[in-house]
């Protein structure tokens, strides 16, 4: 594993370590992938019990392109956690490409009338879980050139994909919001945008 990075891995789980807000862990998790990894474009996402994604935080993500997903795109998402389920058992960071061919995608709805306008062309999601039970989720998007997406290892990202992980299921321990997994749909889509 690269020096550098695996430094960088290092230096964030330190920087999360004293955390004890899920508001500011969820924004400080953000900002140190943007730091440290390259990704501009953000969103940290907590998942029911029934993996239906609730409650996002984001970063460089305007209000309305959040909104226009969750209304209208969020079920066509390839890598929405109920669409990858079976692969979370082995792997806990997806690209696009893991679970679909770049030509199907590129021919998708999903990309075509969602990504692509937007200025997104690559995903990667993260998907954070605790004792078997997923929590919540991250995902990035970027530009067809974006440099972040080619540069870094999902090895890499993996390791600080634990540590965040069992920093949440703690914090979800000791907020209020936990009791949100049992909020209804319409509930649950309700956006919540940080810049």
């Amino acid at each position: 594993m690269n020096g550098s990075l695996l430094s960088h891995s290092k230096r964030m789980m330190l920087e999360l370590d004293d955390l004890e807000s899920l508001l500011d862990l969820r924004k400080e998790v953000l900002f140190l992938f943007e730091k440290y990894f390259g990704f501009e474009r953000s969103i940290f996402w907590l998942c029911s019990e029934d993996q239906k994604i609730f409650d996002p935080v984001s970063r460089n993500t305007p209000a309305k392109v959040l909104d226009h997903y969750t209304v209208h795109y969020s079920q066509q998402d390839f890598l929405l956690p109920s669409h990858v389920a079976p692969l979370l058992s082995e792997r806990r960071v997806l690209k696009i490409e893991d679970v679909i061919s770049r030509q199907e995608y590129e021919n998708s709805c999903f990309f075509n009338e969602f990504m692509k306008p937007n200025d997104h062309y690559h995903e990667i999601g993260i998907y954070l879980i605790s004792q078997n039970k997923l929590l919540g989720g991250i995902s990035f998007v970027g530009e067809r050139n974006d440099p972040s997406f080619h540069t870094h290892s999902i090895d890499e990202i993996e390791v600080v994909s634990y540590f965040i992980s069992m920093k949440l299921n703690y914090l979800l321990r000791q907020s209020p919001i936990h009791k949100q997994a049992h909020l209804t749909p319409s509930e649950q889509n309700k956006v919540y945008p940080i810049e």
